[in-house]
């Protein structure tokens, strides 16, 4: 009987044995591309912080619309929300050489009058080489040191030199650098009033710790009255830092992702952080990474030593590196959190690494259906765009002694 079902429906069959292959098929870049109308790209931030639209998703049978100011009504009482409390410095600036040639610098750290060397992308970078002087506003001046093309965008090194006149780099920046807006928002930086807009929009409201080259932007939908009505929810909150930088926003240029190099970001995890994440996981109430850039912080953390909380006692309160990529090799590959139960976070780019990092969460097929249902349900995606809210199933942490 079974025999002459497989006969008749031998076609049928192949298809299924096909989809399992395909499952099992190692995925590729081409694979997490996916169109996003530009009438559903956000050049602009909402009206309000809080009015975003926000797509809720527990499972494959679970996906809503909300709006985000309703967040203390949808989240458990006990839950433990993270945010990345970085602060993002005005990084772009524009400088010459000496023959009259403008270039543009985005500096991806802050020179300071301790260490005035940082890393910086210079374009065109054809137009420079070790040596070359770069001249910037009110007589600052930086030297071109060494290149690193070991990542998907070349870097260089630069030793600033300030006049006696200048005598606080942050100072000096704040006044003539531009907020870094990613290069998908298409509209002119130095219009006064967007300029004015972006530079408090383009920033969280709780953040303390400068040091980004990029916004945390899931923490952009928060206003001060929404944090404070989460509190009388009975919804807590706890800080890390990490400083966003070419690790997050950097392309994948390689066909196959698993060739693809992260940029060392640095993250700090405070003690009274560490201290709330461990009463969670005992009492078992959940714990929420605002961002992709708090769940990378959260992770690598837990990825030293996953059986003891004392173990990882040294890594808190101190200054860290990461280079955590997290992505699915098949269709069929899952990433499981060791401490997160959910994500808020926007809507990504196509082939970016944040995609694929919700990907590995979600599973790659409903990672697709999420996205595709923001398509077809009018989301706005990006920096500025709306948000979501993310259930996953996470490792079981049992095993973890105090």
């Amino acid at each position: 009987m079974i025999t002459n079902f497989i006969k008749k429906n031998s076609k049928f069959m192949s298809l299924i044995k096909m989809e399992e292959v395909n499952k099992g098929k190692q995925l590729n870049l081409n694979d997490f591309s996916f169109h996003v109308p530009d009438d559903q790209v956000a050049h602009f931030p909402a009206k309000k912080r809080d009015s975003s639209k926000l797509l809720f998703y527990k499972g494959k049978s679970e996906i809503k619309n909300f709006d985000f100011k309703s967040l203390p009504d949808i989240l458990p009482q006990g839950t433990l929300l993270i945010f990345n409390n970085t602060k993002v410095f005005p990084c772009r600036l524009q400088a010459q050489k000496d023959t009259g040639a403008q270039l543009e610098v985005f500096l991806l750290s802050l020179p300071n009058e301790k260490n005035p060397n940082c890393q910086a992308i210079v374009k065109p970078i054809k137009r420079i080489k070790t040596g070359t002087k770069l001249y910037f506003q009110e007589g600052v001046i930086a030297e071109v040191g060494d290149f690193n093309n070991n990542g998907s965008i070349p870097t260089v090194s630069l030793k600033f030199f300030s006049p006696p006149g200048v005598s606080d780099f942050h100072c000096w920046i704040d006044r003539f650098g531009q907020t870094p807006l990613p290069p998908y928002i298409k509209r002119q930086t130095d219009d006064s009033k967007n300029a004015e807009i972006d530079k408090k929009r383009y920033q969280t409201v709780y953040a303390r710790c400068e040091g980004s080259t990029a916004a945390p932007t899931a923490g952009l939908h928060f206003t001060k009255d929404l944090l404070e009505e989460l509190e009388r929810s009975g919804i807590k909150s706890s800080c890390v830092t990490l400083h966003v930088g070419l690790g997050t926003f950097a392309p994948v240029r390689n066909n196959d992702i698993k060739t693809h190099k992260m940029h060392k970001e640095f993250y700090f995890i405070p003690s009274e952080t560490f201290e709330a994440i461990k009463e969670n996981i005992r009492s078992k109430n959940p714990i929420v990474a605002v961002g992709t850039t708090s769940l990378r912080a959260v992770e690598s953390l837990f990825y030293h030593d996953c059986k003891s909380f004392e173990n990882l006692s040294s890594y808190v309160d101190a200054w860290n590196e990461t280079d955590l990529f997290i992505y699915p090799k098949t269709k069929n590959d899952f990433f499981s959190p060791r401490v997160l139960d959910g994500l808020i976070t926007n809507f990504h780019q196509p082939q970016s690494t944040l995609y694929m990092l919700i990907s590995a969460l979600l599973g790659f097929d409903e990672a697709k259906r999420v996205y595709d249902y923001a398509v077809k349900n009018k989301f706005r995606f990006f920096s500025y765009g709306d948000s979501s809210l993310l259930w996953f199933k996470k490792k079981e942490m049992d095993d973890l002694k105090s």
